[in-house]
C-alpha cells in the first residue's frame, strides 16, 4: 500500500474541518484551485489573467511552496489565499491530486463557498471571458455526452498499474472505469465536497501503489459516480499536452482557456494575451 513518500514533507489531509479560521462567510460564483510551483512573476501574471477574463465573482487558492509563498507575500491581491505547504509538490507524483483536495479543505477553513470550483495548472491561460452565463451553457450541454466505457490508451495505461485503486473507482459507476484531464474541470461545489469527503473517508491516496500523473482520473471517476455525467472542461489542448499553439489557432478555440502556455513571462503567448488587458481592476 502505497504512503506519501515524505509525510513530514507533506503531511496527508485527515479529515473536513469543522472549524473555519474566519467566522465570517463568503460565496464567490467561481473557486479557482491553482497549483503552481514555479516563478513567482509567472503566477502573478496567470492570476492577473484569471482576474481579467472572470466577468463573475472569484476566489483563487493558490497551493505552493515556501520559496513562492515568501515571494509573493504582500503583493497578492485579496480575491487570492495562499494555501501554505511546507514543500513543493513533487511533478509526476499523485500530490497534485492531494494538493487540489487540500484546496478544496482550505477553501471550507477560509469560509469560502462557491457555485462552481475550477482547477487550472500553472500552465493554463485564459484568452475569452468566463461568464455565468457560459458556465451555465457548459453545465447544461453535459447529456449531450453520455457516459460509456473508454477502455484506458497510451499515457492512461500508467492508471491500471494501481489495482486497488482502479477497482474502488470502477465499482462506483456502472459503465466502467473512466479517465480524463482535471485541467479546466468544471465542477458543482457541491459535487466537489462529495469528491473531497469521499477521498477523505476512504484514503485514497494510501491505495496508489504506483505514482502517476495521471492521478486526476480519481476526479473523473468520482465525479462521473455523484452526477452521472462527464464534467464539463473550458480548458483545451490545440495540439496536444505538450506542444504550445499558435495564437491563430487560440483565436479558433471554443473553450475560453488554453494549455499550454510557457512559463517564460516573456513569451509571444503571454505578451498577447496581455495586450489585451483594456483594464485591470
Amino acid at each position: 500500500m502505497g504512503t506519501f513518500p515524505d509525510s513530514t514533507c507533506h503531511p496527508p489531509v485527515l479529515t473536513v474541518p469543522t472549524e473555519s479560521i474566519k467566522m465570517e462567510k463568503t460565496h464567490v460564483d467561481v473557486l479557482y484551485f491553482l497549483t503552481c510551483h514555479e516563478r513567482p512573476d509567472v503566477i502573478l501574471d496567470q492570476i492577473t489573467n484569471i482576474r481579467y477574463y472572470s466577468k463573475l465573482t472569484c476566489h483563487i487558492i493558490l497551493h505552493s511552496n515556501p520559496a513562492i509563498i515568501a515571494a509573493l507575500t504582500d503583493k497578492l491581491p485579496s480575491f487570492v489565499s495562499l494555501h501554505p505547504v511546507p514543500c513543493a509538490k513533487e511533478r509526476f507524483t499523485y500530490s497534485l491530486y492531494h494538493a487540489l483536495i487540500e484546496c478544496f479543505v482550505y477553501s471550507q477553513r477560509l469560509g469560502i463557498r462557491s457555485k462552481y470550483c475550477i482547477m487550472l495548472a500553472s500552465n493554463c491561460m485564459i484568452h475569452k471571458d468566463i461568464t455565468n452565463e457560459l458556465l451555465e451553457s457548459y453545465m447544461a450541454k453535459r447529456a449531450l455526452n453520455p457516459v460509456v466505457y473508454k477502455p484506458p490508451t497510451n499515457n492512461w495505461n500508467t492508471a491500471l498499474k494501481n489495482p486497488e485503486l482502479v477497482s474502488i473507482l470502477s465499482t462506483l459507476n456502472s459503465r466502467g472505469f473512466q479517465c480524463a484531464w482535471h485541467e479546466g474541470a468544471l465542477i458543482e461545489y457541491e459535487v466537489f465536497e462529495k469528491i473531497t469527503n469521499f477521498t477523505l473517508e476512504n484514503r485514497l491516496w494510501e491505495k496508489i501503489q504506483h505514482t502517476t500523473c495521471y492521478e486526476e482520473l480519481i476526479m473523473i471517476n468520482l465525479y462521473v459516480h455523484y452526477t452521472g455525467y462527464y464534467y464539463p472542461n473550458i480548458n483545451a489542448f490545440p495540439n496536444g499536452p505538450n506542444e504550445v499553439p499558435s495564437i491563430s489557432q487560440i483565436k479558433t478555440m471554443e473553450q475560453p482557456c488554453f494549455k499550454p502556455c510557457p512559463r517564460d513571462i516573456n513569451h509571444i503567448l503571454r505578451v498577447w494575451l496581455r495586450s489585451r488587458y483594456v483594464y485591470y481592476d
